[in-house]
């Protein structure tokens, strides 16, 4: 190999380097513009309640639950590389039994600028409350910043992507496959009506062979969503469609007890 060709090929070495440093800068300006101008409130609907006064003493008096607030909307739209318009996000510790659902995010204006974070009351019953609501706003932040298609992407894919976030923040064990969703995940898409754990570990799976899917994907959710979606997002690089990494992600699942892999 000459010299001038040896030069040739650390220039468009490093040259690659600077771009993809440079994309990365500007990513990360994205977000801390579009997280710096959040602006938070705190609304506890039943004051006088035990979980109304234990949610005030410990994560409201002091601003503690907004700092939570901020810390998990900065680390969801960091892994989303979102530059979704936000401008408002309301915690409300609700006075009511949910059920099963820890907290609910509902978006309050037609512009879709302005978000409220509903969260169950019995949170506030657990052994460590602080940790609780951590983990729930990691989750619910991304359901802040994810793009939804225009309302026509699967829940269960939004849901799945919030459980990623929640996952890689920390929050929650490694999700196992469930049963159910093994006998019939080989007849249907692996993004339609499965629970958001298993959801999770299918997302982490093409994570890790694209790294950079989730946030590329959620870039084209601004668009209106369409079947073919995730094979689009696949194919600029993989050259693999949803499908197959669906066939080849069951069959992991169907040769392992759990779903392990690291982030």
């Amino acid at each position: 190999m000459d010299q001038s060709h040896h030069h040739h090929r650390a220039y468009t070495v490093f040259t690659r380097l600077a771009i993809v440093t440079f994309l990365a800068a500007i990513s990360a300006w994205a977000n801390y513009e579009a997280t710096k101008a959040l602006d938070i409130s705190i609304s506890i609907e039943d004051p006088l309640s035990f979980s109304g006064h234990r949610f005030h003493q410990l994560l409201a008096s002091d601003d503690r639950a907004i700092r939570i607030a901020l810390e998990a909307s900065n680390f969801a739209c960091r892994i989303l590389s979102s530059d979704k318009p936000v401008s408002h996000v309301t915690i409300q510790l609700s006075s009511l039994d949910m059920a099963h659902n820890e907290f609910i995010v509902r978006r309050d204006s037609t512009e879709g600028h302005d978000y409220t974070i509903v969260v169950n009351p019995l949170v506030m019953g657990v052994a460590d409350p602080v940790r609780a609501v951590r983990a729930i706003m990691h989750r619910a932040m991304a359901w802040v910043w994810v793009w939804d298609g225009f309302g026509q992407a699967p829940q269960s894919l939004l849901a799945g992507i919030a459980e990623y976030v929640g996952i890689a923040a920390g929050f929650g064990p490694d999700p196992e496959p469930e049963a159910s969703w093994l006998s019939v995940a080989t007849h249907r898409t692996c993004w339609q009506a499965y629970p958001s754990g298993t959801m999770a570990s299918f997302l982490r799976y093409i994570e890790q062979l694209r790294p950079g899917f989730i946030a590329l994907l959620n870039d084209k959710l601004r668009h209106v969503w369409h079947d073919g979606m995730l094979d689009e997002t696949l194919g600029m690089e993989t050259g693999s469609s949803s499908q197959q990494l669906c066939s080849s992600f069951m069959h992991q699942l169907n040769n392992s007890s759990s779903a392990t892999f690291v982030m």
